[in-house]
């Protein structure tokens, strides 16, 4: 194994990280666009106003640390749990790297 490489989360061959570039295109078809999974301009608008009420990534802050929250998460996975997209108790406000990382974990364990 080569040094710094890591197994695909799809197929199991040698990667620099995450998924090799056949099994990130097959991922994103299945997933599709953000807008085909139910995050329209109204989203948009709401994501905007819920981040000027809740500023900071709720999961930085559990850590001690403050940081500016960039997107709001869905606490339960709107994939998994659609009836919740709209559940302002399902959201969560959070910095891009939380949010993927906390999606990439949920990805991983469905898998």
């Amino acid at each position: 194994m080569a040094l710094g490489k890591r197994i695909c989360n799809g197929c199991g061959e040698y990667v620099p990280g995450g998924r090799c570039p056949n099994c990130s295109k097959k991922r994103e078809a299945k997933r599709g666009t953000a807008r085909q999974r139910g995050y329209s301009t109204q989203w948009d608008k709401y994501a905007k106003a819920y981040l000027m009420e809740h500023p900071m990534c709720v999961y930085c802050k559990a850590q001690g640390r403050d940081v500016v929250a960039t997107c709001v998460d869905h606490v339960k996975p709107a994939a998994s749990h659609p009836e919740l997209f709209w559940e302002p108790t399902n959201h969560a406000a959070a910095c891009t790297p939380c949010n993927v990382a906390k999606g990439a974990k949920a990805d991983f364990l469905a898998t």
